[in-house]
């Protein structure tokens, strides 16, 4: 409201707060819109934002018991202004406003003394905290040296109480009135004061919330708060019975937990409704949001277990699926294993297809957690860091299992590479045999073996991989894997090549065997038919080729080796880089494998044995071969009859050979041996392992020969001297003549075993003798 003149009141608010519609064509009929800058703003600190930065005259309300308690007498409001005073009129020459503080006197007969003592105090008090209010502004660079005079001016006075002493209120006014200063404006312009009250009116409605409820309010606020704890706390009783109930909470429980708290929830805000609705309607849905929050409270507890056990449970059954789709044997791969290579390359999508569906499982359940009430609102509850848990334990399961397959990848990559190793130990006793291309032909397999491993198993590798390659990424895991593979390849020659080693002497005898025994069409020698040169010749001869082994697989001898190349060769590296590397054991230089690599296959300690105990061997073949050769020379009828025919007729007989023969029909021995013989034919023949199983034959073959050869050899030297001790006189071998024993002390011993056996008789055919 507003006064004119003549004392009519002009209404410029009405009662909803809405500013009057026609008030600008007011301003104009009154002719207020010529005045200029004629007038000064006038503004009272409060809560509401007002214009009180672009005031000239800024008031505030103080009473007398909130003079120097900073938190209830406005300041901090004060302090706002102040700031906002100095940022938007820093750079303007007139830069002044008037700070009137009314403190209002609540006792109103005063003894004047007492009230000048009283505004003196004040006007103390209200200095030095207007002076501190400034002080802990951020003052502009332009002010840093300015006091508070130089932006406001304070001043003190007393307003008596409208009611109790309303003569002396209007007579405080008019002095109010009066000390505003005219000269002082910020030059606000009369024509934009419509614009500006009603964007201040739509501040004010805008940050209604702010507002001091009124002693209504206040009773409603407080009866429906008392409402809401009443409805809370008969809920918890329910809420804490089902909880006992549902200690540990199933999956079948689910639906009855689910249908306890949407009745409790439901009879909560019943409760609530039945009392509250009597009250204003904002307050009552106010504390009701604050009721739907606190059941959210209550329930918490219940629903948190519900989300734990599942979140558990749902963990635990995709990670059954997932491991028990990825428990196959890896040795599997080999031969048969396509199922084994598919389940690898698809394992990272298998494996993110199973977080997926475990995340999207549990999504379901956590909504369906969510309790809808009657009213139309929804009870939430937060399964973030439940749903957090469970997509970190199935990835580290998925990591856990890719860590177990990539395991059995390498495992199966070194199955395969060994196959490419079988039946390099029938190098050693070739007679082409030579270290240089022993060694080339070693890099060649295990090249190809490597190859065929990288692109046999590119796909598993790729599978079982962490990390997602495209482009060059993934031509760059695909050359590490590559890589990967030619090392797995090298180890596992290492490895082939040190079980050679282990059974060193039985390839360096059989080798000698190769030349000593054997002539260059694989015959046997006939030493009968040999002169004792040849035979020392022969055997220097495979002597010499014999202990070559030792020093080719006392240790790798691979030059200019590269995992980078295909053929595990690079040309352009020389042998001093290629020594040094290998020295140094630097891996990452990318031309060598590791010092690890390098290492003696056959320590020299062993070397020395294997030498000794091969060397010995094969001096005991040689004494034999020239024995055999003296003994052939001086006998020749004998040479016709062979050596399997002389054990069988020496040891058997022809009668005996008869029994055995029958012995072994008539017990079924030759039926099974016929079936197996039959299955083991058919295996090779399914299988096309014609080259394998002839390999493995003759090589079985040949250690039987290898063993056996002594002790025939020594059967039939010892049936020969038998037949003809005689023979071997004059051959450096000394029969001892039979040994004679004299006759005369057994016939003596045979007649008193006579006499005795006759005097038993006698004295059991006459009892009567013996008993007397």
């Amino acid at each position: 409201m507003t006064t004119l003149s003549g004392g009519d009141l002009i209404q410029v608010i009405d009662y909803d707060g809405e500013m009057t519609a026609d008030l600008e064509k007011w301003i104009k009929d009154q002719g207020m819109t010529d005045l200029g800058f004629q007038f000064n703003v006038v503004t009272i600190l409060g809560s509401q934002s007002s214009g009180k930065t672009l005031a000239d005259c800024l008031i505030m309300n103080i009473s007398t018991s909130a003079l120097g308690c900073h938190t209830s007498s406005g300041f901090g409001l004060l302090k706002t202004v102040m700031e906002a005073h100095l940022e938007l009129f820093i750079s303007q020459d007139k830069m002044m406003m008037l700070v009137v503080v009314v403190v209002v006197v609540v006792v109103v007969v005063l003894v004047l003394v007492f009230v000048m003592m009283v505004m003196m105090v004040v006007v103390g008090v209200v200095g030095v905290a207007v002076v501190g209010v400034l002080l802990l502004l951020m003052v502009p660079e332009a002010a840093a040296n300015a006091t508070a005079a130089d932006f406001f001016t304070v001043e003190v006075m007393g307003l008596a109480h409208k009611l109790l002493a309303p003569q002396e209120f209007e007579k405080d006014v008019i002095r109010l009135r009066n000390r505003c200063n005219t000269n002082t404006s910020n030059s606000s312009s009369s024509s934009s004061s419509s614009s500006s009250s009603t964007t201040n009116t739509d501040t004010i409605k805008q940050q209604s919330h702010l507002d001091i409820p009124n002693q209504k309010e206040m009773l409603a606020i407080y009866r429906c708060q008392d409402l809401k704890q009443q409805a809370l706390q008969a809920a918890a009783a329910r809420a804490a019975a089902v909880q006992h109930q549902y200690l540990r909470p199933a999956a079948a429980d689910a639906a009855a937990i689910r249908e306890e708290l949407i009745n409790i929830a439901n009879d909560a805000i019943e409760q609530y409704l039945s009392q509250a609705t009597r009250y204003q309607q904002k307050i009552c849905i106010s504390i009701k949001a604050e009721l739907i929050e606190g059941l959210v409270g209550l329930f918490k507890p219940i629903v948190e277990a519900q989300l734990s056990e599942a979140r558990e449970r749902i963990a635990n059954k995709h990670k059954d699926e997932l491991r028990e789709a990825y428990n196959y044997s890896p040795r599997d791969v080999c031969g048969k294993g396509d199922a084994m290579l598919e389940l690898w390359a698809s394992f990272r999508k298998r494996s993110a297809a199973a977080i997926e569906a475990a995340e999207e499982e549990f999504r379901e359940f956590s909504e369906s957690c969510n309790i809808s009430l009657e009213s139309g609102e929804v009870l939430e509850f937060c399964s973030k860091i439940f749903a957090a848990s469970l997509r970190q334990e199935m990835q580290q399961e998925a990591n856990t299992i890719r860590e177990k397959q990539q395991a059995a990848l390498e495992q199966a990559i070194e199955e395969k590479c060994d196959e490419g190793f079988v039946g390099l130990d029938a190098l050693l006793t070739a007679r082409d045999f030579s270290p240089e291309r022993f060694w080339e032909l070693c890099r060649g397999r295990a090249a190809a073996s490597a190859t065929l491993c990288a692109t046999y198993f590119a796909a598993a590798a790729k599978g079982c991989s962490s990390e997602t390659e495209e482009g060059d990424s993934a031509a760059a895991a695909t050359a590490a894997f590559a890589v990967r593979c030619r090392k797995i390849a090298l180890w596992q020659l290492r490895k082939c090549l040190e079980k050679l080693g282990g059974c060193l002497h039985i390839y360096i005898i059989e080798r000698f065997n190769c030349f000593f025994s054997f002539d260059e069409e694989e015959q046997p020698r006939r030493w009968e038919l040999l002169s004792v040169e040849s035979l020392d010749k022969f055997f220097l001869s495979a002597k010499s080729q014999a202990l070559l082994l030792i020093p080719t697989l006392r240790e790798v001898q691979l030059r200019r080796l590269s995992v980078l190349h295909s053929t595990l060769e690079d040309k352009d590296l020389t042998d001093e880089q290629d020594i040094a590397a290998a020295a140094g054991g630097k891996e990452e230089s990318n031309h060598a494998m590791p010092a690890a690599f390098y290492r003696p296959l056959i320590d020299s300690i062993s070397a020395q044995a294997i030498q000794r105990k091969a060397v010995a061997t094969m001096q005991q073949q040689c004494r034999e071969a020239q024995l055999l050769q003296q003994r052939c020379s001086n006998r020749a009828s004998w040479r016709a009859v062979p050596l399997w025919g002389w054990v069988l007729l020496l040891c058997l007989g022809w009668d005996e050979l008869g029994m055995v023969l029958s012995f072994v029909s008539s017990s079924w021995l030759v039926l099974p041996l016929l079936v197996l013989l039959l299955v083991f034919g058919a295996a090779v023949f399914l299988s096309g392992q014609f080259g394998f199983a002839t390999h493995s034959a003759k090589q079985a073959a040949q250690l039987l020969r290898l063993l056996l050869q002594p002790l025939l050899h020594g059967l039939l030297r010892k049936a020969t001297d038998m037949m003809d001790p005689s023979g071997l006189v004059g051959r450096g071998v000394s029969v001892p003549p039979p040994r004679t024993e004299s006759k005369v002390p057994g016939d003596m011993h045979k007649q008193r075993e006579v006499a005795e056996l006759r005097e038993k008789v006698a004295q059991h055919a006459d009892p009567k003798t013996s008993t007397t």
